[in-house]
Formats: C-alpha cells, sequence, structure tokens
C-alpha cells in the first residue's frame, strides 16, 4: 500500500500570477472614488495534496487521492467616500464582487474503526 502512494507522482507546470490594479480618483475637494480589480491563481493545500495518511484530532485517519488543482479567484471592489468636514458628515458607499473558479469538487469519505 505504501509503495502506491510512494510511485504515484502528479506533476503540475503553471505559472502562479496575482495581478492587481487599483484606480483612485479625487472628485471635487473631498470625495474619493476608488476601484480595483484582483486576480489570483492558489494551489491545493498541503493536506489535499499528501498521499500519505494523515491523522486527524487523536481519533480518526485520512488518506487523499486528489489531482493538483488551480483555484482562481476574481474580484472586483468599487467604492464612493463623500466627506462634509464643515458639516462633520461622513458617507461610504462600497461593492464588491468575487468570484471562485474551482476545477474539482472535494468529497470526503470517513470510517470509523
Amino acid at each position: 500500500m505504501w509503495q502506491y502512494f510512494l510511485q504515484k507522482t502528479n506533476g503540475v507546470n503553471h505559472i502562479l500570477a496575482s495581478p492587481a490594479i487599483r484606480f483612485l480618483n479625487k472628485i471635487g475637494k473631498e470625495n474619493i472614488f476608488n476601484a480595483s480589480y484582483q486576480y489570483n491563481t492558489q494551489l491545493n493545500n498541503m493536506n489535499q495534496i499528501y498521499r500519505g495518511i494523515i491523522m486527524n484530532n487523536y481519533q480518526s485517519f485520512v488518506s487523499n487521492d486528489i489531482p493538483v488543482t488551480p483555484t482562481r479567484n476574481y474580484t472586483f471592489n468599487a467604492g464612493l467616500d463623500l466627506k462634509k468636514s464643515i458639516k462633520l458628515l461622513f458617507i461610504n458607499f462600497f461593492y464588491t464582487y468575487s468570484e471562485l473558479q474551482s476545477d474539482f469538487i472535494y468529497s470526503s469519505t470517513f470510517r470509523i474503526i
């Protein structure tokens, strides 16, 4: 059984980049409009990639056989800061849109011994 885990390799060649762009515009004397866009790519964490047996909570053992798959995250933010210093009025509007794409559906099977 251990030889199966040690012989199985799954190499992945990906260029991981996290580009981000931010736009900031001052409207009038005190008001500010800002917008940003970010793209992020991540690979699986160590507990999902490791092909051996992992002990959780001192009571259960877990083994994984998951291919290395990238997860992509797209995030767009927009905001407006309205300020009237003389009247002590400060209002902030902010909007965030985020989309997460993954090519793998993770499932678990538990066996109690």
